[in-house]
Order: C-alpha cells, then structure tokens, then sequence
C-alpha cells in the first residue's frame, strides 16, 4: 500500500524477448478464465500447459501452470495406466466367457443325462421313481402308476409325502438317511394304506448323484408283493393245517 513497498514474491509474466503478456496472463488479466493444453512460452520462454481463473471480487486471479514435458510424462503414465486397466477388463470379461460357456455345456450335459435317466426310468417294467433333495418326483415308471393305483395323474414335482400322505415316519427317516448316502433295502415291509388296507412291499433306495458327485436326490425300486405274501401265508397255513391232521 505505500509507495516505497516492495512485494516478496515478483513473478515476470512477459514472454523473453517480447514486451506482451503471455497466453496466461493476457486472458486472465482481462477478466477471463480459461485453460490452454495445447502450450505457450512462460516468463521463462518455456512451454507450458495452464489454467487459470480471475477473481473479480478481489481483484486477482489464480493460475497454475506445468511444463509440457512434465504434462507429458503424466498424461503417457496416465495413458499406459489406462491401457493396462482396459486390458485387464478384456481378460475378465473373456475369461468370464470362457467360463460361462464352459457351465453352459456343463448344464447340458446334466440336463441330457437327467433326460437318458427319466427314459430309462420311466420305461422300466418295474414299480421305480427318482426323486431331488426334496422328496418331489423327477421321474417315475407307469408301473409305479399303475400298481399304486394313481391312475394317469401327473405327479412330476410333487412331493412324495403329498402323493403318500400315510407314509409312516419310519419309511421318512430311511429317506433322509439315504440322502445322506445310506443305501438301504427291505425284503418285506407293510404298507397300510388310507383305507385301511394292508400291502407288502419289497424294495431298495440308492442315492443318486449329479456330474460333481454331489447327491442330487435318490431312486427308489419297489415290487409289491402282496399277492405273494398272501399265497406264501395260505401255504403255511395249509401245511400247519395238516400237520395237526397227522
């Protein structure tokens, strides 16, 4: 403020050799901000890449300026950066691809050999069904209709508890350990029936597994055998029958 004053810090603003302000402060000067990245000399007559803002409230303006070299090496740094980075999102995502194709033929595969094990099932002459983790039926033979006396129903994904409301807790308990990995078989087990007739079964549960080995549900082969234990009983009575008579 006094005449005589001097500021501690006098920057040149003028290009060497030349009595013009440079692109910096020429604008800024005049009011104006702006931003040059094309380059222009500074005081030191060294190209430079800046930005600048005049602050009309204060009377000043702010600038900032880098050499170009120096812009240079950052924005090359910046551009290799950026290549690494977009290269490491084209590896992901073809990787990704790869592995998403790769599941895709997995799948169609599991499908293809679920579609061979339903054909086989579902034309086997005996009483068979598979079932999924949950007790709901993948695929059954017609004998398993026809000998449960189901008719034409469709019960493909329904729970097998729902189809047998009378399973005995007993028969659950075999079907959970199966699932777990048990195989288990009974030549002769009775099955009472809603309406309160009794029939004997024969049968056997393995578990089933899926193309990682996982178990996926089980399948469970059954012959009624009601005939047969009625004619075997008959017999024993008829043979106890006569050796009273002796």
């Amino acid at each position: 403020d006094h005449p005589d004053s001097r500021a501690m810090l006098t920057v040149r603003l003028k290009v060497p050799g030349e009595k013009q302000l440079n692109r910096m402060a020429s604008s800024a000067t005049k009011g104006e901000s702006g931003i040059d990245v094309n380059g222009y000399p500074d005081y030191r007559g060294i190209p430079v890449v800046g930005a600048w803002t005049w602050l009309p409230e204060h009377g000043f303006g702010v600038a900032t300026e880098t050499d170009v070299t120096e812009a240079c090496k950052s924005l090359s740094a910046l551009r290799n950066l950026f290549g690494i980075f977009y290269a490491l999102i084209v590896a992901i995502f073809a990787i990704s691809m790869v592995l998403r194709r790769r599941e895709m033929r997995a799948d169609a595969d599991r499908e293809h050999a679920r579609k061979i094990m339903r054909i086989f099932i579902e034309h086997n002459p005996a009483p068979v069904a598979m079932f999924d983790r949950d007790m709901r039926y993948l695929a059954y033979s017609r004998r398993w209709l026809i000998d449960y006396n189901l008719g034409s129903k469709d019960i493909t994904g329904l729970s097998h508890y729902e189809v047998f409301p009378e399973i005995p807790e007993s028969w659950k308990e075999i079907h959970r350990r199966c699932l777990a990995g048990a195989v288990e078989k009974c030549n002769e087990d009775k099955f009472v029936r809603p309406d309160g007739t009794t029939e004997w079964l024969s049968w056997e549960i393995t578990p089933w597994r899926d193309n990682q080995g996982q178990i996926g549900g089980i399948i469970l082969f059954t012959e009624v055998i009601t005939e047969r234990k009625k004619n075997k009983e008959m017999l024993q009575n008829a043979n106890e029958y006569l050796d009273l008579r002796v």
